[in-house]
């Protein structure tokens, strides 16, 4: 069980996966042609942060700050790397996970 997070375009109506947590494992970003690394997810964000909401699955809206706290104290507690579990992860900056390959 997981929780999935967006940006969500209030202009477009259209969503951006941007990552998934779940009990037990890291945090897994989604890669996109776009985003690939957190440097990248901060500039997507800021570019379009006029017409962009962060929302989980659930519809509950977070402020950047508010999304980062709750990456940052999820990947505190001791959880397993998607790296080498055949979902294509690699790591990027700030010791976080990506993959390209689809999920949810």
């Amino acid at each position: 069980m997981g929780t999935n997070f967006y940006f969500y375009n209030t202009k477009t109506q259209n969503k951006t996966h941007i990552c998934k947590i779940s009990c037990g494992w890291k945090v897994l970003f989604q890669a996109n042609k776009d985003i690939g690394t957190m440097e990248d997810l901060f500039y997507f964000y800021f570019q379009n942060k006029e017409e962009t909401i962060i929302k989980d699955e659930y519809d509950q809206e977070y402020t950047l700050s508010e999304f980062l706290v709750r990456i940052s104290e999820h990947n505190k507690r001791e959880g397993k790397s998607h790296i080498g579990t055949g979902c294509g992860a690699y790591e990027a900056d700030l010791g976080t996970e990506f993959t390209e390959f689809e999920f949810s």
